[in-house]
């Protein structure tokens, strides 16, 4: 059984950004990634879709689960807190 299953979406939140500030300050090219807003650093991540598999790979091992296909949508992209929802329900159908 995941432990995460009782993940606050709080905590839940937290760790999606860690995850999206430690892809971002990958990319040397992103000089100004600290002063960054979570939206303008979502879109650098789905610009290519390469960065987006890494991105999708990397919370599924974060929070072991496997997210659908119909949990993985613009919606999902651009909204932390959809993100969020889609992944607490993931750990909770575990």
């Amino acid at each position: 059984m995941n432990d995460q299953i009782h993940l606050t979406d709080t905590e839940i939140k937290n760790k999606l950004l860690v995850i999206v500030d430690q892809l971002i300050n990958a990319q040397p090219e992103l000089h100004n990634s600290d002063t960054m807003l979570i939206d303008d650093k979502l879109n650098v991540l789905i610009s290519e879709s390469s960065q987006a598999l890494v991105f999708i790979t990397t919370i599924e091992d974060e929070f072991d689960v496997e997210l659908d296909d119909d949990d993985i949508d613009l919606e999902f992209f651009t909204d932390v807190n959809v993100m969020t929802a889609r992944i607490k329900r993931n750990l909770q159908d575990q």
